[in-house]
């Protein structure tokens, strides 16, 4: 399980807020998104995302805010996410102008491609895998619990999607739909398998085709 160790911890968000169909992450990070030298101190993210009507998350909103006076939250462990006590996501979907969400493609394109992923996938994990970030961080330092919390986490969501396949080439949708290009070996990571058993789950895609249907924006 070295590889579930080996996961970023920037690129998960140390807060996140559940507002009713709505979901926000904050992560403060000290890489500006264009990747050009920070004379700003830190520099916090806050994402919104909702899934959309064939359940696949969409993100709606990216702000940031630069400056050294933000509320951070400290992280209390690798894994810890702490659930917002206020609901900071109401107020964004509020201003929101229009219903449209955002090709987070486009993002990659104007920003480093690093920081990029690290919040767009981090985004990702924590609104849909909280759970298993919550079972990583009551395991501790121990492997075995580390293990059996990974193996229950992906096996209690296979049961519901028809088969570890299955899952797995679902969850490798939304990850390449949130523009991680390296879908593959992150899946590994999470599942705590190796890339063999992911590539050879994937190529059986071609029995399932597209658990999503492509859909269209508003």
């Amino acid at each position: 399980m070295t590889g579930l160790r080996a996961l970023k911890p920037s690129g998960i968000p140390e807060v996140i807020c559940f507002s009713q169909e709505w979901t926000g992450t904050k992560h403060t990070l000290g890489d500006p998104p264009n990747g050009d030298n920070d004379e700003f101190g830190p520099i916090e993210y806050l994402l919104v995302s909702k899934v959309d009507e064939l359940g696949m998350p969409r993100l709606w909103s990216l702000g940031l805010t630069f400056g050294e006076g933000l509320s951070q939250v400290l992280r209390k462990s690798t894994w810890n996410i702490s659930t917002a006590r206020n609901d900071f996501v109401s107020p964004v979907v509020e201003s929101l102008k229009k219903p449209d969400w955002i090709d987070v493609h486009t993002i990659y394109e104007h920003w480093n491609p690093s920081t990029a992923r690290t919040i767009l996938t981090g985004h990702y994990l924590a609104t849909r895998h909280k759970k298993l970030f919550d079972a990583w961080h009551r395991a501790g330092n121990s492997k075995t619990e580390f293990r059996d919390a990974t193996n229950e986490y992906w096996h209690s969501l296979a049961v519901e999607a028809g088969g570890i396949t299955r899952l797995t080439i679902y969850v490798n949708e939304e990850l390449q739909a949130w523009g991680d290009s390296f879908s593959s070996s992150l899946l590994a990571q999470l599942m705590g398998v190796g890339p063999r058993t992911i590539h050879t789950r994937l190529y059986e895609a071609s029995r399932f085709g597209y658990l999503h249907a492509a859909p269209t924006k508003p």
